[in-house]
């Protein structure tokens, strides 16, 4: 009985530490390029995207992305801003605002 009392915090101690840390650029571009990859008539893989800004507060990203045509300059891109949720290990959007 007394293991069972020592094993429970020690395993649930393990699940938390086994939670991905998804606050990061990389994980909100990719939530994001999934986002985009839905649009039939877009051609992510022909575009630079880059995440330029993002905050994080508990389950939400609100971030600043830029956009732009491979090989292009900065000048031949735009940026939108999206809110994301976080769903398991992976940002979601949720809303994108107006540009």
């Amino acid at each position: 009985m007394k293991a069972l009392h020592l094993a429970l915090p020690l395993a649930l101690a393990l699940l938390a530490g086994c939670s991905k840390n998804i606050q990061t650029n990389d994980a909100v571009k990719q939530g994001v390029v999934n986002h985009l990859s839905q649009n039939k008539g877009l051609q992510v893989a022909s575009m630079d995207v880059e995440v330029t800004a993002v905050t994080f507060k508990e389950n939400l990203a609100e971030a600043t992305v830029s956009f732009k045509p491979k090989g292009s300059t900065a000048a031949a891109g735009m940026q939108m801003r999206y809110t994301l949720e976080r769903k398991g290990d992976a940002w979601v959007v949720q809303k994108k605002a107006d540009s």
